[in-house]
């Protein structure tokens, strides 16, 4: 499959169940990674005026969470390969670039005070291209936020053990990925740039969709085991400072 004409000819609709919050969603665990990276931001936006990438935006899901006020005092960059994907997006982005981003962006060097790398990492043959253009764009002591899947979490290693399988690494459930992560391969990976390590912050999901069955499990444990096992979480939110 050539993976740039299959992004670049489909796109994919934002769930709508992550704007949406449930009564079961303050009792059971469940998929926040975009709750959490929208709680973050508008907390570093609050009362500011900067300029923001976000590679790879699809659906905008991040910039339909922030804040309106806060996202009106934004200056806010879209890029994606997918002119279909782009549709969703027009009415949010101060600017739009339909563009491949395995090739260099059309900026200059430090324009951006945040880039956005959210669930990309995954999709691409050669990650490090992405990554050092990421700091090539990034203003001094500004933040790169970057959150991916995590193949060694609780749940993938018990799906594995206990069925021999995991829809996350399965060719016929998760075509789109073929690349996968653990911290560990993380911390190299990002180990090879200029880019110093923020924090990790719990962006995960208990026992959910990739699991093959559905188990509920109080929020208090997911919050548990966010902070304490953290090769645990279902996906990483890492936030590098350049």
């Amino acid at each position: 499959m050539n993976y740039t004409n299959f992004y670049k000819n489909n796109a994919t609709a934002v769930h709508e169940g992550h704007f949406q919050k449930k009564w079961y969603h303050y009792v059971l665990a469940h998929d926040d990674r975009y709750s959490v990276v929208s709680h973050k931001l508008n907390k570093l936006l609050f009362n500011k005026h900067y300029k923001i990438l976000d590679i790879a935006c699809g659906t905008w899901i991040y910039e339909r969470m922030l804040d309106p006020k806060i996202r009106k005092q934004q200056h806010i960059v879209g890029v994606d390969i997918s002119e279909s994907q782009i549709n969703f997006s027009n009415n949010i982005f101060n600017e739009i670039l339909i563009h491949n981003i395995e090739n260099k962006l059309p900026y200059d060097s430090e324009t951006f005070n945040v880039v956005i790398l959210s669930e990309i990492i995954e999709h691409l043959f050669d990650p490090e291209i992405i990554i050092e253009e990421c700091y090539r764009l990034l203003k001094k002591w500004w933040l790169l936020i970057v959150t991916t899947p995590n193949i060694s979490s609780i749940q993938n290693r018990l799906s594995f053990a206990l069925f021999g399988n995991s829809k996350e690494v399965d060719y016929f459930y998760n075509k789109q990925h073929i690349r996968f992560y653990s911290k560990k391969t993380l911390k190299y990976l990002f180990s090879k740039f200029s880019l110093e390590y923020s924090r990790w912050l719990a962006c995960l999901y208990f026992f959910w969709s990739h699991f093959p069955i559905f188990i509920p499990v109080p929020l208090f444990l997911q919050k548990i085991f966010s902070l304490i096992f953290t090769n645990s979480w279902a996906w990483f939110l890492k936030i590098y400072k350049k």
